[in-house]
């Protein structure tokens, strides 16, 4: 077929049209590339269909054989429909030139007794109506719609197929200066119109304008397309495969031969989804002009000039280098010489290690570090290091002797946070180990170490006294949601250690125990805990961080959301405070806490909202986008910025993080990382990590 590269240019003439002799059993239903295969699949049985632009009758005969649909026809061809009339497969005929003016009958008599046939059908008569490449035919195709609409039922359709005049080898013809008409396909010699698809679609939304003074507008549907490539387009893709990319690339919608459109008649004030949504999809291409042809032409000149230009200073570049050649040869001989002098150097500062090693400051030096750390004396230097800290107190007897005989895991200096720890500790010490008891009445029915929905994940550094409080208040308050409790101990002391080891030992099947050698700090070692995970979903919890009743449904309902990659709660103070409301991070990648020490009863705390980011001191997140992420990066170690850095992965993913003020959580701030054995000051690591930070959302902030 020769779509527009016809070897001779044939102008309109009607005496020449002759219909093409298809055949009913030649209509494949099954073929996906057939205009008249989506025609009859989009009607269906039992249904009143007016078949325009009858022709033979093929459509009909085959509507009629397989989908026992009541067929009429419409055409201006007068033999065809005497033909179509023998055959019996149609209950009416109209011989109507659609073109002509329904009132004036200057038609023959013919067709005007059929007009008046056709005019007095009822409103309702057509549950289909079947125009099949008869539009692009006609001189006034909006009136002849709205003539053929009068007899379509309301949710009743249009099937229209329509040729694409875009198709790319109308194109590549028009850029060689050929516009040639054929006997059949895109430039038949009988068109008076051409379409493209958004022609279409933008002439049917005009001609709603129209067609809303009577009461009903037409609603569109792309349902099918079909392709083809002519002998012209498949020699131009052979010789010049580059053009043939750069089109396709752009648009694949320039192979479409013909367009199989629905329009469905509605109310004049219903709403049009289906058009909406394909005038938005246009709208948005036009805003997205850096991607158009005529951009992509200009870019591809602009790249020609540049590359012309390059290889122009490329071939300077290299004379230059040539000329630089000896330079470089002279400056590798003093690299060389510079390499020999520091070996030299390195060998005696070897000598000079080995001489150290041997002295006797060496040997006394190695001889109290043993005493320090590998002998009983150990705990009397620690007592002196205790004393050292705390002189600020020797003025005050009491003060002085509680601080020096306090242990550090139990050390809290907030007054607030330890009367909320002996509040919790005295309610735990009443209700004992009785598993049967109320306290944990509701462990047995939710916690699940098979089969759990989330996995709660704590990370344990010589505070186990407290980590055995948080993980009772989450045996106490958790319902709903299957869970389970992973704790990874990060290398804590051994003396640290046994209130874990006692828990363990008289509640083996509600809580699992990770020890690790040495501390991993705070993303390595939930990593690591999240390898042990058998839940869909993730919760890191601080053990500073005590739950509250009905704290975790919540939060698991947020990840329903497909959208939604991370979710927190309300935190509090102890005292009932507002600590934060999720967060957000400034442009200097410094981070807010939303609502500190404000009163969280405010109608602004307690609405869901998408936040930048949410405290890993609990935050729970999907799994699989977790892993996708490569979990928490080890480059903020030891500590801070995790959280955030997690978050803005998933935003990147485009994911969102979101702050649910119906699951309340209590925290004690930085009740861990104040501990005096932390390596690094809070402020250290802070300003360290923010920098890190900035470094790589800098393109992020500043947006």
């Amino acid at each position: 077929m020769n779509l527009g590269s016809a070897e001779y240019n044939r102008l309109y003439l009607p005496e020449e049209k002759k219909y093409s002799e298809n055949k009913a059993e030649n209509i494949n239903p099954k073929n996906d590339n057939n205009a008249l295969a989506f025609v009859v699949n989009a009607v269906t049985e039992n249904s009143a269909v007016l078949d325009v632009g009858c022709a033979y009758g093929y459509i009909g005969e085959w509507l009629k054989k397989n989908k026992n649909c009541s067929m009429y026809g419409l055409d201006v061809d007068f033999e065809a429909l005497n033909y179509v009339k023998k055959t019996g497969y149609y209950k009416d005929l109209f011989n109507i030139d659609l073109d002509l003016d329904f009132t004036s009958f200057s038609a023959p008599s013919t067709s005007k007794k059929d007009t008046e046939r056709f005019n007095s059908l009822s409103g309702d008569t057509f549950d289909f109506i079947i125009c099949a490449d008869v539009l692009e035919h006609l001189k006034d195709p909006t009136g002849a719609l709205e003539i053929l609409a009068s007899k379509l039922k309301f949710s009743g359709q249009f099937v229209i197929s329509v040729p694409n005049i875009a198709h790319l080898d109308i194109i590549l013809n028009l850029l060689d200066g050929k516009f040639n008409y054929s006997d059949f396909g895109l430039l038949d010699n009988t068109h008076l119109r051409f379409f493209t698809k958004r022609s279409f679609i933008e002439w049917v939304n005009l001609a709603n304008e129209k067609f809303k003074k009577n009461g009903f507008k037409f609603d569109i549907e792309l349902f099918g397309k079909t392709r083809y490539s002519s002998e012209f387009l498949e020699d131009i893709k052979i010789k010049y495969p580059n053009i043939f990319e750069f089109f396709i690339e752009k648009n694949d919608d320039l192979l479409i031969l013909q367009n199989i459109i629905i329009l469905t008649k509605v109310n004049s004030h219903a709403n049009l989804l289906g058009m909406s949504k394909l005038l938005k999809n246009f709208e948005e291409y036009e805003n997205n002009s850096e991607s158009g042809i005529l951009k992509k032409i200009s870019g591809e000149l602009e790249d020609y000039k540049y590359v012309k230009s390059e290889l122009e200073n490329t071939r300077i570049r290299f004379e230059e280098t040539l000329s630089h050649l000896n330079e470089i040869r002279e400056k590798n001989l003093v690299l060389r010489r510079s390499l020999n002098a520091a070996n030299d150097e390195k060998n005696e500062y070897l000598l000079r290690l080995q001489e150290i090693s041997k002295s006797d400051f060496w040997k006394a030096a190695n001889f109290y570090y043993k005493l320090r750390d590998k002998t009983f004396l150990k705990y009397a230097f620690r007592f002196l290091k205790k004393v050292k800290h705390n002189v600020r107190y020797f003025k005050n007897p009491v003060k002085f002797t509680k601080s020096i005989f306090t242990k550090n895991e139990n050390t809290v200096k907030n007054d607030i946070n330890a009367a909320f720890l002996k509040k919790i500790e005295k309610s735990n010490r009443r209700s004992g180990n009785n598993t049967d008891g109320k306290i944990y009445k509701n462990r047995g029915s939710w916690y699940s170490g098979d089969n759990p929905s989330v996995s709660i994940i704590i990370l344990n550094y010589n505070k186990s006294k407290i980590t055995v409080q948080c993980i009772k208040e989450i045996w106490k308050h958790t319902e709903g949601v299957k869970y389970e409790i992973i704790v990874v101990d990060n290398g804590s002391e051994r003396g640290d250690k046994k209130y874990l080891k006692q828990l363990e030992e008289s509640e083996p099947l509600y809580f699992t125990l990770l020890e690790l050698s040495r501390n991993r700090f705070f993303g390595e070692g939930n990593n690591i805990g999240s390898e042990k995970a058998k839940g869909v979903h993730l919760l890191f919890l601080n053990n500073d961080a005590f739950v509250t009743s009905g704290w975790l449904t919540p939060l698991v309902s947020a990840l329903s959301d497909e959208n939604t990659a991370a979710a927190g709660p309300m935190f509090l103070y102890p005292d009932g405070r507002l600590q934060e409301a999720g967060a957000f991070i400034k442009e200097d990648g410094s981070a807010l806490q939303r609502g500190k020490f404000d009163d969280p009863k405010k109608q602004e705390y307690n609405e869901t909202l998408e936040v930048d980011y949410c405290s890993a001191a609990c935050l729970i997140v999907k799994r699989a986008l977790f892993e996708e992420v490569l979990g928490f990066d080890l480059c903020w170690e030891p500590a801070y910025y995790e959280d955030v850095d997690l978050c803005f992965k998933f935003k990147l993913a485009g994911k969102k993080t979101l702050y649910i003020p119906s699951s309340k959580v209590v925290h004690l701030e930085n009740l861990t990382s104040s501990d005096d054995k932390f390596p690094l000051k809070l402020n250290n690591i802070v300003e360290i990590n923010k920098e890190k930070f900035i470094r790589k959302y800098k393109n992020i902030l500043i947006k």
